[in-house]
């Protein structure tokens, strides 16, 4: 908004910085969650032949949620950056740590105890790949992934809480 201009238009609409934030996360949580379904049936089951022993339903809540969860990260991220060269510049190595460091190219017990809670107290991607793993393909239920999805969406509201404030501040001056 700052970069295009549009920042102005943003204040004068009568919305608040929330539903702002709101809009953008979900726009773009509906894109990933369409890729992530489509991608899932058509490459995973059909294409590649893999079983799928989960729940497509709860797979998606919880996608959902990731993705919600992210956003809000680069909804934060983009607030301490003043260009969007900036932004990809400090979004790159904070995503690639996180994904790195995930559990999900290597396994957490590998990595030294202090750095596996700090990135489960920071990262919402070690328990997605957590929830992601047990059911596509080990088809648990709710009661079984409920610790991840809860986990998720108290990083998602922290991260959510900071960006909201960081976002009035920077877009609304205040």
């Amino acid at each position: 908004e700052r970069e295009q201009g549009t920042v102005e238009h943003l204040l004068v609409m009568p919305v608040v910085p929330s539903e702002i934030m709101l809009a953008k996360m979900i726009a773009n949580g509906l894109v990933i969650l369409v890729a992530a379904m489509l991608s899932l049936q058509f490459v995973v089951h059909w294409w590649i032949g893999s079983p799928i022993n989960g729940s497509l339903l709860l797979f998606l809540v919880g996608a959902a949620i990731y993705a919600l969860v992210v956003a809000a990260l680069g909804i934060l991220l983009g607030t301490l950056a003043t260009t969007m060269g900036q932004f990809g510049l400090l979004a790159m190595p904070v995503l690639m740590v996180t994904q790195l460091l995930s559990g999900s190219s290597t396994p957490m017990e590998s990595m030294p105890v202090w750095l596996q809670y700090f990135i489960q107290t920071i990262s919402p991607t070690p328990h997605f790949v957590q929830f992601a793993q047990a059911v596509l393909f080990r088809g648990a239920d709710i009661t079984l992934v409920w610790r991840p999805l809860v986990a998720m969406l108290a990083i998602g509201v922290v991260y959510f809480t900071f960006a909201s404030v960081r976002f009035r501040k920077v877009i609304f001056g205040g």
